[in-house]
């Protein structure tokens, strides 16, 4: 299996003060403007990085890859809590916020994904590697090297052997513990383990192995801080087994509650995002809905069951051929109707897309007025949003009830090959299994429980998002503060950059579903 890093860049903080039901020494709330990256062709991308993350090695033939206040009232528990505001990049496509490493506090933008385990960051001491910013451990007090005492684990996709470039071995001790990962098309990324500690908004998680990249292969994108694994500790083998960010924040009670939740925006609604630690902002629910819970089935990955999957409130079934094969799956005899897809799903953060078995991808699309393939991936007309009538979506049915993403949130980037068609945001793989994305949890609360080891979902409240993003943008504006200038005053500001990258770290592919 894999696991990706990608951060991008252009991280603006608005200070402005908190009025939930705590201290200021509890909660600091900051809200983020949006920012955009270049234009550029980013679905191909993203989507043969999700591939590539879960160790899935089926390409797409004929496809080139481009190189005031703001108070949310109902939180469970208001203390030890810590929120971390999300800048949404580029159309959507990923989400970053600042973590701090070391002391003194070494400010990095970091993608908080749930489909990895480990904390991944680019060294100081590696000048090729990717990411605007280098953790550098000389400069921290708390860093400590792990010595390679024992042997690690090593899976079949990937070998640990000391870093090619050896020069820097002296910063990490006499004898450091190097990891190396080699990809399926050759590429790679190595280095040596440390431990240091994270801040995440004033709490303080001790001893967190980090996976230092002091060397890595070309091909990577290029502008990419580190990523913070989310799913199980168990998950991560093939480095070295160790506890997440999140698990030992619960180890160390640093959080009352077991539990982290995540709100992702919209670029057409102005984006930002945020993601909560120990706690959930109910707020951001649409009225009249509750959390509906699921539970973990494979307690490495964020994996849950799928029902069935509908478009325009019909049925999506992939038939053995006929008619079955040719509307979608509905079956004429509506003999499917009462059945199940009883998919497996895994809740991923770090993904832009929905990521679907071959046969799923096609029954999905064939229900989708204009869809078409283009190799191995799926298009959808440019202008799919406004011949849409209200409320066409895709559903995702989860313990009995229905999850939305509307037909808007399926129009990428245009192909640039075809006039009017623009990539489909539900692309297809060879695996069975269904990876959900961030093109679905834009459109639902998701709350992943780790004590419980269940998923909650709820339908996200959109319109007030916009609302209120928008008051603060023009709050921000009237104090002299624009997209282009964070306020030079906060002492972990991330500055602004243009790109973004991309790290990948594999896993055995036979530990992902039963």
């Amino acid at each position: 299996m894999k696991f990706s890093l990608k951060i991008s860049a252009a991280l603006l903080l608005v200070l402005t003060s908190a009025t939930i039901a705590a201290t200021t020494e509890e909660i600091y709330k900051i809200p983020i403007s949006r920012v955009y990256g270049p234009v550029r062709p980013s679905t191909v991308g993203r989507w043969t990085q999700t591939l590539r993350k879960y160790g899935i090695t089926a390409r797409s033939p004929g496809i080139t890859t481009s190189k005031g206040p703001h108070s949310h009232g109902r939180i469970e528990d208001t203390t030890n809590l810590a929120r971390i505001p999300l800048v949404d990049y580029d159309f959507d496509r990923e989400y970053y916020g600042t973590v701090m490493i070391g002391e003194p506090p070494q400010a990095f933008k970091i993608d908080f994904d749930t489909g990895s385990s480990q904390f991944v960051i680019s060294a100081k001491d590696c000048e090729e590697c990717s990411g605007a910013t280098h953790y550098d451990p000389k400069m921290s007090t708390t860093f400590q090297a792990t010595k390679a005492s024992k042997p690690l684990h090593p899976s079949s996709s990937s070998s640990l052997t000391a870093p090619h470039d050896k020069s820097s071995s002296s910063l990490y001790g006499d004898n450091p513990q190097p990891w190396h990962i080699t990809y399926g098309d050759q590429s790679f990324a190595e280095g040596y383990l440390g431990r240091d500690r994270i801040t995440l908004d004033g709490i303080q998680v001790q001893h967190q192995q980090l996976a230092l990249v002091t060397n890595e292969s070309t091909g990577f994108d290029d502008t990419i801080d580190g990523i913070m694994g989310l799913a199980f500790g168990a998950l991560s083998t093939s480095i070295a087994s160790t506890k997440t960010v999140f698990e030992n924040m619960m180890a160390q009670k640093l959080v009352r509650q077991g539990v982290f939740s995540f709100y992702l925006g919209k670029s057409s609604l102005n984006g930002g995002g945020e993601v909560i630690f120990g706690g959930m902002d109910l707020d951001r629910v649409e009225p009249g809905h509750t959390l509906t819970f699921t539970p973990v089935t494979k307690p490495k990955y964020w994996q849950i069951n799928i029902g069935n999957i509908f478009v325009n409130g019909q049925v999506v079934r992939p038939g053995g051929g006929g008619n079955d094969d040719e509307d979608g799956g509905e079956g004429r005899g509506g003999g499917h109707k009462k059945g199940k897809a009883n998919l497996a799903g895994i809740m991923d953060t770090g993904t832009t897309l929905l990521v679907v078995p071959t046969k799923w991808a096609k029954a999905i699309h064939r229900k989708i007025r204009g869809s078409q393939e283009l190799g191995s991936s799926w298009t959808v007309p440019c202008n799919l949003a406004i011949k849409a009538t209200k409320g066409n979506k895709v559903e995702i049915e989860i313990e009995g009830k229905r999850f939305g993403i509307p037909f808007e949130d399926l129009v990428r980037e245009e192909t640039g090959e075809q006039p009017g068609r623009c990539y489909s945001g539900i692309q297809t793989s060879s695996a069975s299994f269904m990876i959900i994305g961030d093109v679905f949890i834009k459109n639902n609360y998701i709350v992943f429980d780790q004590e419980k080891k269940r998923v909650g979902i709820a339908p996200l409240k959109l319109e007030r998002r916009k609302t209120e993003t928008a008051s603060l943008q023009a709050e921000a504006s009237s104090n002299g503060v624009s997209d282009k200038s964070p306020p030079p005053s906060r002492r972990w500001e991330v500055q602004e950059e243009s790109s973004d990258v991309d790290y990948s770290v594999s896993y055995d592919d036979s530990e992902l579903v039963k």
